[in-house]
């Protein structure tokens, strides 16, 4: 239960104490390198798919994440930079309001149909594939990756400890059952460090080299 738990919970974690205590590696190291997969393929996601209109008006800053804000912060200012024309002239009184005393009325802002096209589409992007689709496709190529490192390390553990069984097992399991793989991996870790134990007290005690 001492690991199944935070297999489950947290396995990055659990993965790099393996690598420690199995190798001497850091845990802190592989911890990364587990999430690795996982943060470059958001990155691509987030790069590629543009947000959908409703995800686009849902957005709620306190939530996002920091790319998220920077390309919504820009947004914002490359919709509300269009310059107003007509401004001068609305408050620049005409020769003839100066010799009657009448003053013209201000004509209202000039809006051109290009700039509210513009803004429209900075607002409210097309419709296509939402990001939340984009991440359920893109999740099992990342559990594949994962897979592939927990492969790599568990190859060199049996090799470590002569445990039995093979590469594409090994891919297969951490694949699409990394919580428990990463799980046993720590079961089998501890067991060989007690066996190690015992087999050096009992050396010393014989008084063999």
């Amino acid at each position: 239960m001492s690991s199944c738990i935070p297999s489950c919970c947290c396995p990055c974690i659990q993965f790099g104490l393996n690598q420690r205590m199995a190798f001497g590696a850091s845990a802190v190291k592989w911890t990364v390198l587990w999430l690795l997969p996982l943060f470059l393929l958001y990155a691509l996601v987030n790069h590629l798919v543009p947000p959908t209109a409703a995800e686009h008006a849902n957005r709620n800053p306190m939530t996002m994440s920091v790319a998220d804000a920077i390309v919504s912060n820009v947004e914002q200012k490359m919709g509300k930079g269009h310059p107003q024309q007509g401004g001068l002239a609305a408050h620049t009184p005409s020769s003839h309001g100066k010799a009657g005393g009448h003053h013209p009325r201000p004509s209202p802002p000039f809006s051109s149909p290009s700039a509210e096209v513009g803004a429209g589409v900075l607002s409210a992007p097309a419709e296509g594939m939402s990001r939340s689709t984009a991440y359920s496709y893109a999740l099992p190529f990342a559990m594949m990756l994962i897979g592939a490192v927990g492969a790599w390390r568990r190859g060199l553990l049996r090799e470590k400890y002569g445990i039995g069984g093979s590469a594409l097992s090994d891919f297969v399991c951490h694949a699409a059952c990394c919580c428990c793989s990463i799980a046993k991996e720590a079961r089998e870790i501890r067991h060989q460090a007690i066996e190690e134990a015992l087999a050096g007290a009992e050396q010393d005690l014989s008084g063999d080299p």
